[in-house]
């Protein structure tokens, strides 16, 4: 792949894009241009026009030609529907379960130190990729602070820094670091009861520009520049707007990391600096940057200051041997220049916790649902044997029930490490599916299963538990057990116990669930009159909190939807998103109306290959929308995606807020994913 990418780089300064563009498009005569053009009721119009030829067709046939498709369709559905002979398939098995190999592929991990820098690396063959990661010690953060120090986390990258200004900085990020993520994390041992709280900075590329990698992740460690408080403002309410419309679509991750974090102190952690509790920070943090933005500057210069220290530092690569040689001389620079500081490690024991079951109040019709209890408080151990008798009961008993039977979009049944986890997606129900929870003890109790049927689910657990990641992937989950303290001995225990469970481990189970719906925590994240009509099945229902929602700037929406690209508005400059005027001007500080936005989305929409369907619905104030605007209105009202107000106004001229945007590309989005 290299190679292929080197052969074209080496051409595209010859023309060589543009000779292909001219050559089979612009100057392809052997084109075509296909419409259609939707018309009601063409459905029923080819259901008449097929049930006329059928009869026609039956008209011109003797008795003795229908009677023989009769036969032949009698004897056809009499074959499909024989029962299937079991020896047949088991003939046909290519795998028995003693035939499953218990390997694990085990990778040379070396640790050196430099500078009392922990430098780990794992060999793996995959050529000049290479990948990084380093792991700063934030322990020494108060608690107060916490939030701020993920904030300033999600602003390395994204503002200018001393040697580059946030333009120069998107271009060579793309570069040489394309990809790169910075996280407030931890690392856990192996059982989870202990964790080391981390600044993670991770990112792979290829070994020949490793020194020009480590320059620019070291410009951005050390040189961001907190100064620009409409810059930082920006970002916050760019955060505001994505954290909402993540837990709006998905807020499974969001109720997984708060029942986590009951039992948890390492999940509680994570809860507390970056879920509902970060949120609500974020919106407060919007008035502060308004109102004293020096105070907000000045608190995330002392978070910069206690993180950016090599003391307790953890440097992790994957590579070649050849790239290995390169990281161990090129990093020993890199280390040199960061702050050394002893850490005084804070106590995040008493950080707040969730309630134990708990209604989170979100914008939308459906529910999710979710139960999660660790083995502790189901008086068991992890073993393999569950991971198999989780896809039992999955296909058994938890989709036929809620998915198949009360109509769920999808539900989740997983046996982790750490506890399990029963969860519906997308569900009308919150009683009726915790109803159907409660009676699994009783469905595995009584289930009818041979040990015959148990090996295809252990031959399917075993495949998925052991699939192909890849050498870089594989690599890097090497040096994370690594780091745990996890060995190939207890990946190789797991794997025996995948392929030793029995109907009998199946049954006893049961009383492992018992003390989950006892012991667990419960959660629904759906609609507030779905939880108030539910109140009794929590101890909170909470809602996000709402911070001060402003109306936007032409170039601030941009900068909203492309977060995270370089330049936004330039961009939607060159592609025609936003276009100017007769004198040149983009007017990108003038605030944006109702139907410019329309006209925005509609272009976007266009661009990604979505083509919004024509429409002409029925608009009061239809007259006082701009002709160059009139097609993109009528699109998205047409399409639901932008609501009329109960005059039936759409209102054009009115200003927008970053809350509105981002709730109606979240309905876009539902609407295509439903489409």
């Amino acid at each position: 792949m290299i190679k292929n990418i080197k052969s074209i780089s080496a051409k595209s300064g010859k023309r060589y894009f543009e000779g292909l563009t001219e050559k089979f498009l612009v100057n392809n005569k052997n084109t075509a241009l296909v419409t259609t053009v939707p018309e009601a009721g063409l459905s029923e119009k080819q259901a008449a026009e097929q049930k006329k030829y059928l009869t026609d067709l039956k008209a011109s046939m003797s008795q003795q030609q229908i009677d023989a498709i009769v036969n032949e369709t009698k004897t056809y559905n009499e074959w499909n529907s024989r029962e299937d002979n079991k020896d047949v398939v088991k003939s046909i098995q290519a795998v028995n379960i003693s035939d499953l190999p218990e390997e694990v592929k085990n990778y040379n991990i070396k640790e050196t130190k430099s500078e009392g820098v922990r430098l780990i690396s794992a060999e793996a063959n995959v050529g000049e990729t290479e990948s990084t990661s380093l792991y700063f010690d934030t322990s020494s953060v108060p608690v107060d602070k916490l939030h701020y120090l993920n904030f300033y986390t999600e602003l390395l990258g994204n503002l200018d820094t001393k040697k580059s200004d946030k333009a120069e900085l998107g271009n060579l990020k793309t570069r040489y670091i394309n990809g790169v993520s910075f996280n407030l994390s931890i690392i856990p041992d192996k059982t989870y009861t202990k964790y080391s709280p981390v600044l993670s900075v991770s990112w792979t590329g290829i070994i020949g520009d490793y020194d020009k990698q480590l320059e620019v992740v070291k410009d951005i460690i050390l040189n961001t520049q907190i100064s620009k408080s409409t810059d930082i403002l920006n970002i916050v309410k760019s955060r505001i707007s994505e954290m909402k419309t993540q837990y709006t679509s998905n807020p499974l991750s969001i109720q997984l990391v708060r029942s986590r974090s009951y039992f948890n102190e390492g999940y509680n952690y994570l809860n507390y600096t970056s879920a509902i509790d970060y949120y609500n920070f974020l919106t407060k943090l919007e008035n502060k940057l308004s109102e004293n933005p020096k105070e907000v500057l000045k608190e995330l210069d002392n978070v910069k200051a206690l993180v950016t220290n090599k003391k307790n530092l953890i440097v992790t690569f994957t590579g070649n041997k050849n790239s290995i040689s390169k990281f161990e001389n090129s990093i020993k620079k890199f280390i040199v220049g960061i702050p050394s500081k002893d850490i005084v490690k804070q106590d995040y024991s008493k950080l707040p916790k969730p309630a134990k079951s708990e209604g989170i109040s979100v914008d939308g019709s459906v529910q999710y649902n979710m139960l999660y209890a660790p083995y502790e408080q189901m008086g068991a151990v992890f073993s393999g044997k569950y991971i198999p008798i989780g896809s039992v009961i999955n296909e058994n008993y938890i989709t036929p029930k809620i998915r198949f039977g009360y109509g769920a979009y999808d539900n989740i049944v997983e046996f982790s490490d750490e506890g399990f986890i029963l969860a519906s997606y997308r569900d009308p129900n919150i009683k009726e599916t915790f109803e159907v929870y409660n009676g699994l003890p009783e469905f595995i109790k009584n289930i009818n299963l041979t040990q015959e049927q148990l090996d295809s689910y252990i031959l399917k657990s075993f495949s998925n538990y052991t699939v192909p990641t890849g050498e870089i992937s594989g690599a890097n989950t090497a040096i994370s057990y690594y780091l745990m303290g996890i060995k190939s001995e207890d990946i190789l225990k797991i794997l025996k116990e995948i392929k030793s469970v029995t109907v009998k481990d199946v049954k006893d189970t049961a009383t492992m669930i018992e003390n989950m719906l006892k012991n667990g925590a419960y959660s629904t994240a759906g609609s507030k009159d779905k939880l108030n009509e539910n109140k009794e099945l929590y101890e909170n229902i909470i809602a996000l909190e709402q911070g001060q929602d402003s109306t936007i700037t032409r170039g601030q929406f941009f900068e909203l939807v492309l977060a995270g690209a370089p330049n936004p508005l330039e961009i939607a400059k060159q592609q025609g998103l936003i276009t100017s005027d007769k004198k040149g001007n983009y007017h990108e500080n003038r605030k944006l109306t109702r139907e410019e936005l329309a006209v925005f989305i509609w272009k976007i929409a266009a661009l990604s290959g979505v083509q919004l369907p024509a429409a002409t619905p029925e608009i009061s104030d239809t007259n006082s929308v701009a002709s160059w605007a009139r097609n993109a209105v009528n699109a998205l009202v047409g399409f639901e995606v932008i609501k009329l107000d109960d005059k039936g106004n759409f209102n054009p001229k009115g200003e927008v807020t970053s809350d509105f945007v981002m709730t109606v590309l979240n309905n876009l989005n539902q609407k295509l994913t439903a489409k």
